[in-house]
C-alpha cells in the first residue's frame, strides 16, 4: 500500500469529521450523476435511445454506494496505519 502524505492526512481528517455516511452519500451521488451524464452523452454521440438508460439508475446508485464504502475503508485503513506509525515512532524516540 502506498504511504499517505501529510497533505492527504489533513484532507482525510477534514472529510472524516463530517462522518462516514456523509462521505458515502456524497460519493454515491457523484458516481450516479457522472454515470447518468456519461450514458446520455454516449447515447447522444452514438445515436441510440437514451430513455432506456433510466432503468440503469438504481445500478449506478448501487455501484456508487459500493465505491463510497470501499473508498472510506481504504482511506480509514491508511489513516489508522499512519497513526500507528506515528505512535510507534514516538515510542522509539527516548
Amino acid at each position: 500500500m502506498k504511504p499517505i502524505s501529510e497533505k492527504q492526512i489533513a484532507l482525510w481528517e477534514k472529510q472524516r469529521e463530517k462522518g462516514k455516511w456523509f462521505y458515502i452519500l456524497r460519493n454515491t451521488i457523484n458516481c450516479a450523476v457522472a454515470a447518468v451524464f456519461s450514458s446520455y452523452l454516449a447515447a447522444w454521440f452514438f445515436g441510440y435511445r437514451s430513455f432506456i438508460l433510466l432503468w440503469f439508475i438504481p445500478l449506478y446508485v448501487l455501484v456508487g454506494l459500493l465505491a463510497g464504502m470501499a473508498g472510506w475503508l481504504s482511506n480509514e485503513d491508511k489513516y489508522e496505519n499512519y497513526l500507528l506509525e506515528q505512535k510507534i515512532g514516538k515510542r522509539l524516540e527516548f
